[in-house]
């Protein structure tokens, strides 16, 4: 960032598919690609900003200064529809910091595999640490059918599947993090244990939650197009 501290780093980045000779053949093909013991510093500032913006807004401002005249505004590229991946992220070490709170540490591993843009595969476990409260996370995501053969995400066809856990994860980071004022620890108290699990195309995710917390205790149902399938022992203390 701008102060000169790093806001990520990793040990090890290996790739070995990535090879002089695939990227002059056009490869698309990326192979396994692993971050060992990378480590993330995030510092958020009374504005909400973060030294990760700075950093981000450092580089554009580099970038846009090293070519003279005008740029015409590009939105996003189309993905290549013959791009082959499996990105693991091995131990990774975070370190999250706001006013007014005591530092949360998070441990990560994680998994992002993509044989092809049709089907793609996320996986996560993490360890969160804040003063006195530790709490876990893990998920799995897949997805069906996400990009077309043009590389372009099908919003009515790509079918998805999510479960992600929740075991007493401190609140109080999240807050912070999303300018809340506190209002989502005033529904849920200090920590949350849930269970998110949906299925369904992108346009009609339906999904079934629970979430227990000091203050809280949910059992929801909902399905996509903003309708609410069911809503049932929701009690806030």
């Amino acid at each position: 960032d701008n102060s000169g501290d790093d806001v990520f780093h990793a040990t090890v980045i290996d790739a070995p598919a990535v090879s002089l000779w695939a990227l002059i053949t056009g490869s698309r093909d990326l192979g396994t690609i692993t971050i060992q013991d990378p480590s993330v510093h995030l510092v958020q500032a009374y504005d909400g900003s973060t030294n990760l913006q700075a950093a981000l807004h450092h580089a554009e401002n580099e970038e846009t200064t090293s070519h003279r005249g005008v740029r015409e505004p590009q939105g996003p590229p189309a993905l290549p529809n013959d791009l082959r991946f499996k990105l693991v992220i091995d131990n990774l070490k975070a370190i999250y910091e706001a006013p007014r709170m005591d530092p949360m540490a998070l441990a990560l591993d994680a998994t992002i595999d993509a044989p092809n843009l049709q089907k793609i595969a996320v996986n996560f476990d993490a360890k969160v640490k804040q003063h006195e409260s530790s709490g876990e996370a893990s998920g799995n995501l897949s997805a069906d059918d996400l990009f077309d053969q043009r590389g372009i995400l099908q919003w009515q066809k790509a079918f998805v599947n999510t479960d992600v856990k929740l075991d007493k994860f401190p609140i109080m980071p999240v807050d912070r993090f999303f300018r809340t004022g506190g209002k989502i620890g005033a529904i849920t108290g200090r920590s949350l244990t849930a269970n998110l699990q949906g299925q369904g195309t992108l346009e009609k995710f339906q999904a079934g939650l629970t979430a227990v917390g000091d203050r809280i205790d949910l059992s929801a149902r909902a399905r996509g197009e903003n309708q609410f399938a069911g809503l049932q022992g929701t009690t806030v203390k």
